[in-house]
């Protein structure tokens, strides 16, 4: 039997956006990545010199869903594929103020927190430990 491997697995969030000037109103919806690993959240990071467009394509990858949707020529709704399917360019259907919520959301939950109990069955004498050990 070869070697056990952990392969961290894509995990999402879906969170809510309530207009508050019109808290009856069709909320906005989006699914993110809620797992990033180290590499893909230092793709986050960039200056004040970066622009938007890239900031945009950086974030893409990491919004999987969501419900925006504009208006076609004959003024009927159409969707707005996400950016992770789009790219980038689909953060400029979005409000400003949606774009600085959904890239929270992102960031906020790049790394969830692991349950630190371990399996019932993984308890063994080579496994570390949490109380402090003594040399004698």
């Amino acid at each position: 039997m070869g070697q056990l491997l952990y392969i961290p697995q894509v995990k999402t969030r879906t969170v809510t956006w309530i207009d508050a000037d019109d808290p009856e109103g069709t909320p906005f919806v989006v699914t993110v990545r809620s797992n990033l690993t180290f590499g893909e959240r230092n793709e986050l990071i960039f200056d004040k010199e970066t622009m938007m467009t890239e900031v945009h394509e950086r974030l893409a990858p990491f919004v999987t869903a969501w419900n925006i949707g504009t208006l076609d020529a004959k003024g009927e709704p159409v969707p707005v594929p996400p950016p992770a399917e789009a790219g980038g360019s689909a953060f400029e259907q979005v409000p400003n103020a949606l774009f600085w919520f959904v890239w929270n959301e992102v960031r906020s939950y790049a790394v969830q927190r692991l349950d630190p109990t371990p399996p019932s069955d993984a308890a063994s004498s080579d496994a570390p430990s949490d109380e402090a050990s003594t040399a004698t």
